[in-house]
């Protein structure tokens, strides 16, 4: 999860300094630099938002399967799942209602710690805490 996260790290840090106009010479940043050096900002910019939803939602499936692979249990799995939907359907509610009403930059802050939360290893963690506790719990009521 850590290597995973870390590549997605630096992948956005590259983007966002070409955006930027920053100089990329960062530990690791020579993966993608060539790739996206060659884009447009609009095309930089689109870019972003393609890895940040594709790290979403791989983010979101690699701690659906390892929990699942790991407690074998599959109302924890449906939880996870209903939480990381849920999630992303108040993220577009917002996002939208935002873009509509008072302009995407006004709620973006909002949206940009939501998807924060969603790329780190946080919710693996509170989820394997969770079921963890949980599993424990009912062994020992057997």
């Amino acid at each position: 999860m850590f290597v995973f996260i870390f590549f997605r790290e630096n992948v956005l840090l590259i983007i966002n300094a070409f955006i930027s106009d920053q100089n990329t010479n960062r530990a690791y940043s020579y993966w993608f630099s060539d790739i996206f050096q060659s884009l447009t900002k609009d095309q930089l910019y689109l870019s972003k938002w393609v890895v940040s939803f594709l790290f979403t939602f791989l983010t979101a499936l690699l701690t659906v399967f390892t929990l699942h692979q790991w407690f074998k249990n599959n109302s924890f799995t449906k939880i996870i799942i209903t939480i990381y939907l849920a999630t992303s359907l108040l993220t577009l509610a917002v996002g939208l209602i935002g873009y509509f009403s008072v302009g995407f930059f006004q709620v973006y802050p909002f949206l940009r710690r939501v998807f924060g939360i969603i790329h780190s290893p946080v919710p693996f963690f509170l989820f394997f805490l969770l079921f963890y506790l949980k599993n424990k719990e009912t062994s020992s009521l057997n």
